[in-house]
Parts: structure tokens; sequence; C-alpha cells
């Protein structure tokens, strides 16, 4: 999961090199609920303008590995190990969304 915002001068997402679960750790994080971008003090931001996404699907490639080991077994291994590999993938990338979602409506 990573956090960004829209930069209010040129409205593109500028992405926080912080992890944090919610929005109040954020703010303890940095200090105060407001902050700035590049030291400028103008514009301000809040913590509240900052949202969560997530960094990535990990089904895909937990399916290839999970094939490719499946490879060593035969076809029937084949099946097994991208279902396995999905599988767990999958479990990844539901975590992460639980992540996101408790971060956005904190």
């Amino acid at each position: 999961m990573r956090l960004y915002f829209f930069d209010k001068t040129t409205s593109e997402k500028r992405y926080l090199n912080i992890v944090a679960s919610t929005r109040h750790e954020l703010s303890t994080k940095l200090g105060h609920y407001n902050f700035y971008l590049d030291n400028k003090p103008y514009p301000t931001y809040n913590v509240n303008e900052v949202f969560a996404e997530k960094v990535s699907t990990n089904s895909i490639p937990g399916a290839i590995i999970g094939g490719l080991v499946g490879l060593l077994l035969g076809p029937e291994g084949v099946i097994a190990g991208a279902a396995i590999g999905g599988a767990i993938g999958f479990g990844t990338d539901s975590d992460e969304n639980k992540r996101v979602n408790i971060f956005n409506n904190s």
C-alpha cells in the first residue's frame, strides 16, 4: 500500500514516503495534521487529503510461480501449482485491499 495526495498546484498525484495504517498514525509520524510540499508553506495539505492505493496485484505472479513449480510434477502439477500460487497471491491482494480500505475510511 502506498499513500498519495493531489498537488494543489499541478493536480498531479504525489506519493508520500511514509508508511501509516490510519490518518491518525500519519499525523503522528508527520508531527501534525497539516503538512507542506517540498518545505513550501503554501499550499497547506491535511492528512484528510491523503489516500491509500494498492501497490500491485500479486495473484498473477503467484499463479505463474506456482505453475513453474508445478512443472516439476507434470501436467497435473502445473494446474495444481498455478491454482495454489494464485490462491496465495489472491490472499495477499485481499489483505492489501483491507489495509487500503482501513486507511481510506479512517
